[in-house]
């Protein structure tokens, strides 16, 4: 009895895992270290932050889970209201994904373009791509 419920508790130790993939779930504006905007994501709706964004800001993307640092910069960027896209460094901080601007944001319309393909640490991938739009005032 005993060398059986060893081998049913291996079992269920290599059969557990993460099964879900990561979700996106909020993104934030922060200025000088200061959170002043966030908003809950919505796969289905309009992602945007209503109020004029600092040139020099910071967007932070939390995620459910933590993922993997490759894939985050190959599908998380910026793109001005001309549809290219701006020089950004994408880097991991847990479970947040922080995208910060190498020069002043332009005074314009701006799409975060958040493309499926992201994978978790276990390898589950984004299935669902989201955009965050803003408008950056210099005032």
């Amino acid at each position: 009895m005993r060398s059986l419920l060893l081998v049913g508790m291996s079992f269920l130790a290599v059969g557990c895992g993460d099964i879900i993939d990561p979700t996106l779930e909020a993104a934030s504006i922060e200025v000088d270290g200061t959170v002043v905007q966030s908003i809950d994501i919505t796969l289905s709706g309009n992602n945007v932050f209503s109020e004029p964004v600092d040139p020099d800001a910071v967007i932070i993307l939390g995620y459910n889970e933590p993922i993997d640092n490759g894939t985050a910069q190959d599908h998380i960027y910026i793109e001005n209201t001309a549809g290219e896209a701006i020089d950004a460094t994408v880097a991991l901080q847990l479970t947040n994904v922080v995208i910060t601007p190498t020069a002043s944001m332009a005074s314009e319309n701006h799409t975060i373009r958040v493309e499926s393909g992201i994978d978790d640490a276990s390898g589950n991938t984004t299935e669902t791509a989201v955009d965050i739009t803003f408008f950056v005032s210099a005032d």
